[in-house]
């Protein structure tokens, strides 16, 4: 029992995922119950003195490290690394404790070159047994402000005041334009000024719209983005609060020419935000709760598969496995299947290997979950486009086996 807990709480804290009160007062209670005496100050000192946190910490690694198999009392061979504000949070002021049996470092998160810079995000990486600090860079869209990205009120205003000034410092479309979709890179992956994202996206899309016979396509060779920046402003939205596509069906019925061909603003939206999802739904190393994200948030199955598909590649990246893997890539099977003619290759949504994923999907279960071969069979005499999915399984096993 006390190495199910450690293990809870090394995935907790090592990884810097996220812990919520609830979850907190759960792991201590369960702590004060079936580890020592010294798990009772932990409890009181969280919930009551919390300032102490990372004094806790430390005492309670260096209890734990005592009693690690590759602990040695002439080499430090285990280090760790406790994040308080649970990982890359620009707009939460933490710091990182980091340290060995015998001493510890406290790097606070800090503002750089004044209050109005970049952030200096102190994080945890490493191995598990071997933690260590460093710092992530961030400019912050609002400005810096006492170890944290300045967010709320501010950050709103700040960004419908750059909508103003794009809309009423440039007269010509284009540079309007241009203007917008810069704002929208600067928030671009800041999930909290992506909430407030809404008044530049309709904004840029009414200019880009209005304006989508007169504005060039290109300049100097490089194509001029607002007619890929509206529908991905729309789905990074949708995205940043928790939202469905419902953001991106305001967009239906919009379809501009883009090199002699039809770009869909509100199927490129779907697909944008299936991507987003599928890329960070993986982390609860629950398949079915992937799933569920997957398909409910997005309504075109077609974009559904996308997002299952970029799931599948953050497990493959990560080396997640499951007993319940499998049903990832029977809901694929499903999907791919029911719809190969017209997924077959959607490059205007970003993916066109959807003709691979199911195979990749068996082998990669195969391989990790133990099965061999077998799992190739339940694909027999089923060929997609000219690819026959056994044959392409078997490949897929061979080149994952390979390269373990």
């Amino acid at each position: 029992m006390e190495k199910i807990l450690i293990f809870i709480l090394q995935k907790q804290y090592f990884f810097g995922d996220p812990v919520s009160i609830e979850k907190a007062w759960v792991i201590l209670l369960v702590s004060l119950i079936i580890l020592d005496i010294g798990a009772i100050t932990a409890y009181f000192a969280f919930f009551y003195e919390p300032a102490q946190l990372p004094d806790i910490w430390h005492a309670w690694q260096t209890n734990r490290l005592k009693n690690t198999d590759n602990y040695t009392s002439s080499k430090k061979t285990v280090r760790y690394c406790f994040d308080t504000d649970g990982g890359r949070n620009f707009y939460v002021k933490g710091e990182v404790v980091v340290g060995d049996l015998y001493s510890k470092k406290v790097i606070p998160d800090k503002c750089l070159s004044g209050e109005n810079a970049s952030l200096a995000e102190a994080v945890c990486s490493g191995t598990e047994n071997s933690r260590h600090s460093s710092q992530v860079y961030y400019k912050c869209p609002a400005g810096c402000r006492n170890g944290a990205c300045i967010g709320g009120k501010e950050l709103e205003n700040l960004i419908e005041q750059r909508v103003t000034g794009c809309v009423t410092g440039f007269s010509k479309p284009r540079e309007q334009v241009d203007c917008l979709s810069d704002a929208y890179y600067d928030c671009l992956g800041d999930t909290e000024a992506g909430k407030f994202l809404e008044p530049l996206c309709e904004t840029m899309m009414k200019i880009a719209w209005e304006n989508r016979e007169t504005i060039s396509y290109y300049d100097k060779g490089y194509l001029i983005t607002p007619f890929y920046n509206v529908p991905d402003c729309y789905a990074f939205n949708a995205y940043s609060k928790n939202e469905d596509d419902t953001k991106c069906n305001q967009l239906g019925g919009k379809t501009v020419k883009l090199n002699g061909r039809d770009f869909d603003w509100s199927a490129r939206c779907t697909g944008e935000l299936a991507g987003l999802i599928g890329e960070t739904v993986y982390w609860a190393s629950e398949v079915p709760q992937t799933i569920k994200e997957c398909t409910s948030r997005v309504s075109e199955e077609e974009a559904q598969v996308i997002c299952l598909a970029h799931a599948l590649k953050y497990y493959e990246d990560y080396n997640q496995h499951s007993p319940e893997f499998i049903q990832l890539c029977e809901k694929l099977e499903e999907l791919v299947w029911r719809h190969q003619n017209a997924i077959a290759g959607t490059p205007s949504q970003g993916l066109i290997t959807h003709i691979y994923i199911v195979p990749e999907c068996y082998a990669y279960d195969a391989v990790h979950g133990g099965k061999g071969a077998f799992a190739c069979s339940r694909l027999s005499g089923k060929k997609v486009q000219g690819v026959d999915w056994e044959k392409k399984c078997m490949e897929e096993i061979s080149t994952m086996s390979g390269a373990e």
